[in-house]
């Protein structure tokens, strides 16, 4: 059966669009030289960079915590964060985890030569475990939030997840 599908937009002053775009890296990467910042838009080009800032992620992280806290996790719900990338995805698992949030999981690709960080949220057994759990009720598994980049957006069959936040 389809359910129906309430979409709520959810913007926070860290939107990437057109002109903003320049602004927005400045602010976030302000703590950088003139050099650092430089290389950050050589080699990671600007919107990538703007999308995983730390500072960005957490201040929605924090928008998200809290709309998940007063609205879905009272009645019992579960959800899921998309992300722009498997940096960004891993970035919100550490904020979320910073804020004292309930319990999540990242769920995302691995590729041969990943970073350490990145690495250890792609083994393909606990990734199959976490999906597991979070398709339980709230009662029976406090994993709350899973992290996704690129999967679960279809086809995934989970009752219990009320919200889907999209970044």
């Amino acid at each position: 059966a389809t359910l129906q599908i309430m979409y709520e937009g959810r913007e926070s002053n860290t939107k990437v669009t057109g002109d903003s775009l320049d602004k927005l890296f400045d602010f976030y990467f302000k703590d950088k030289t003139e050099a650092e910042k430089a290389e950050i838009k050589r080699r990671y080009g600007q919107e990538q960079a703007v999308l995983e800032a730390p500072k960005r992620i957490e201040m929605i992280a924090v928008d998200i915590f809290e709309h998940y806290r007063t609205h879905i996790k009272p009645n019992g719900f579960k959800a899921q964060i998309v992300t722009s990338s498997r940096e960004a995805a891993v970035r919100y698992k550490k904020a979320l985890d910073k804020l004292g949030a309930p319990e999540s999981a990242v769920i995302i690709s691995g590729e041969h030569n990943d970073k350490p960080h990145i690495a250890e949220h792609t083994d393909p057994k606990k990734q199959k475990d976490f999906i597991a759990r979070f398709k339980k009720p709230m009662v029976d598994d406090q994993l709350s939030f899973l992290i996704v980049k690129d999967m679960l957006l279809t086809g995934f069959d989970a009752p219990v997840e009320q919200v889907m936040y999209l970044d």
